[in-house]
């Protein structure tokens, strides 16, 4: 636990206005960890080819202008002051084009030896590539391990979003899953202070996120979208995220309003006055790693799932986290409320300020 303010060195693949689920998720955290405890976080920045746009901060980074050990290094070493603290966000592919970063191993491995008494950690948003046989992240999948447990093997703690990956953890090292904290992710829409019953609420509908996965939702379930505009009365359906190129119909008389990508202060409007998200998850993922089902929970909406995913993990239960829409099922408001409180309780263990506690702690 820190006795005092410290600073806290984020290694990042990249930061905003590149859409960076992980990059969202370092800056959120620094910002808690700022005003909650006088944290400041200074970022090392992977991405040779980010610039910082428009931007507005105060946060100190650095880019590295090569994705190389000995660039890493050097910033690290200029950085490693008395009372730092090291975070590397890793995703094997925002490091490396086939998800193998080993420039990245071998950096933070001189640095360690160079620093041993600063405290290093390491959230694990993914943990290696594991793939088909016909796919190369199969036959990259020793290498890939082979990264993840050396990271591990020298880090004083790590932080991961599923039990999926803490279990692959414990398989590369059995001896130190007491260094394992497992959070689901945090909202990087800004947490609402208060919420409001369903009862009160516009009988609206959003579908926001990836346009690759929005694109699933109109494409393969529109039958889906057809019951769920019919059980839950829905008057309009909001689509909020980057243009997807289609005509989009009306579903059982119901109007799809395109948005195109707003503001964070924008979608939490919205979903602080809807009754539902719908989202789509790939089949073997998880929930629990999903910012926008983290969203529906911290906004108190039903989250509505429409694809296949039914095998139960990280403590979230089809029918009582989160609505599986089925053309011969019922569903009225009242499952949706309970559905909808049950999700928020959820997500309080490890909402923002959750996170930003877990992580001093740590420390």
């Amino acid at each position: 636990m820190l006795k005092k303010a410290s600073t806290l060195i984020q290694i990042v693949p990249q930061m905003p206005p590149i859409i960076c689920g992980v990059g969202d998720y370092a800056v959120n955290l620094a910002k808690q960890l700022r005003d909650s405890f006088g944290i400041d976080s200074r970022f090392v920045v992977c991405n040779p080819d980010w610039r910082l746009g428009k931007v507005e901060t105060d946060y100190i980074f650095t880019v590295l202008t090569k994705r190389s050990w000995r660039k890493l290094l050097a910033v690290l070493t200029d950085y490693s002051k008395e009372n730092a603290i090291v975070i590397l966000h890793y995703v094997g592919y925002g490091y490396a084009k086939r998800g193998c970063p080993i420039w990245l191993l071998k950096g933070i491995l001189y640095w360690r030896n160079k620093f041993p008494n600063i405290r290093l950690g390491i959230v694990f948003h993914e943990v290696y590539a594991c793939d088909y046989p016909w796919r190369s992240s199969f036959w990259l999948s020793p290498l890939s391990k082979h990264i993840a447990a050396g990271l591990f093997s020298i880090s004083d703690f790590c932080f991961t979003t599923t039990q999926t990956y803490a279990d692959k953890l414990h398989k590369l090292d059995s001896n130190k899953q007491d260094r394992i904290n497992v959070l689901p992710v945090f909202s990087n829409v800004k947490e609402p202070a208060s919420s409001s019953l369903l009862s009160k609420r516009k009988q609206h509908l959003v579908i926001f996120g990836k346009d690759s996965n929005r694109s699933l939702v109109y494409n393969n379930c529109l039958d889906i979208l057809k019951i769920i505009c019919i059980q839950l009365k829905i008057e309009e359906i909001h689509d909020i995220g980057a243009p997807i190129n289609r005509n989009f119909p009306k579903i059982e008389g119901v109007p799809i309003i395109e948005h195109g990508p707003l503001s964070s202060k924008a979608i939490g409007e919205f979903l602080s006055g809807v009754l539902a998200g719908v989202l789509t998850i790939s089949p073997g993922s998880s929930l629990a790693k999903s910012s926008v089902f983290a969203s529906y929970c911290a906004h108190r909406v039903i989250p509505i799932v429409v694809t296949l995913n039914q095998s139960v993990k990280d403590g979230l239960f089809p029918g009582k986290h989160y609505w599986l829409p089925s053309e011969d099922g019922s569903f009225s408001l009242e499952e949706g409320q309970l559905q909808a409180d049950n999700a928020y309780d959820w997500y309080q263990n490890h909402c923002l300020s959750a996170h930003a506690r877990a992580f001093v702690e740590s420390f």
